[in-house]
């Protein structure tokens, strides 16, 4: 169940585009390093306690709303854009 549930929510979640089939497999391994990544968690692709708890897939986390995906505020660079040339 605890499989399941982490392959819907990260596909809810834009994470996870594999069949919800209960089974880890490197799809899924993939997946939950993107997510981990992106809250900052250690990117290790297992369900541990800190990815289930984000996932708010925990023990008496029912009905808690699980941590947001925080935001990334992307700053446009100061420098000009480079303009590239092939060179044949």
């Amino acid at each position: 169940r605890v499989i399941l549930g982490a392959q819907t929510l990260l596909r809810r979640r834009g994470f996870y585009k594999g069949e919800s089939d209960g089974v880890f497999g490197p799809n899924l391994e993939f997946s939950v390093r993107a997510f981990q990544s992106r809250l900052g968690i250690p990117p290790n692709g297992r369900l541990d306690m800190d990815t289930l708890a984000a996932l708010g897939l925990l023990p008496g986390q029912r009905g808690r709303t699980p941590l947001e995906i925080p935001h990334r505020r992307i700053v446009p660079s100061e420098e000009p854009p480079v303009r590239g040339e092939w060179i044949h």
